[in-house]
């Protein structure tokens, strides 16, 4: 299968709460990503999120005193989990990332990628 991703996945474990607006109202909750790119991000959350839902995410970043605000679209999910408590993997795409947010986010995902490079031997 051909990969459809423009950016590379890179590892990462970062702590975010969202928000989705919906007809029955506000869901609020949390998780902790597995992966990020600048285009998107993969995670684990206990709550249930539907395809095509926007969620506003609040993504707390090392090294930086404030979380950054991030809206985004579910494009996939799953179940991650059968234990007791159900977890879902969810892949969202980032629509947009609110300034001043968008040059942290974006170093971010650079360092993480020179990292990888380093690991890799490849700088």
């Amino acid at each position: 299968m051909r990969e459809k991703r423009k950016y590379v996945r890179l590892e990462s474990e970062l702590s975010f709460t969202f928000e989705r607006k919906g007809p029955t109202g506000t869901l609020r909750g949390q998780g902790t990503t597995k992966n990020v790119s600048p285009a998107g991000l993969c995670f684990v959350t206990k709550q249930t999120l539907g395809v095509g839902e926007k969620i506003a995410v609040a993504l707390t970043l090392p090294k930086i005193a404030q979380p950054i605000s991030l809206e985004a679209r579910v494009v996939w999910t799953r179940p991650f989990s059968e234990k007791a408590i159900p977890l879902y993997e969810v892949g969202a795409e980032i629509l947009q990332t609110v300034s001043p947010g968008q040059n942290q986010f974006l170093l971010f995902v650079c360092d993480l990628m020179c990292e990888r490079l380093e690991r890799l031997k490849l700088l």
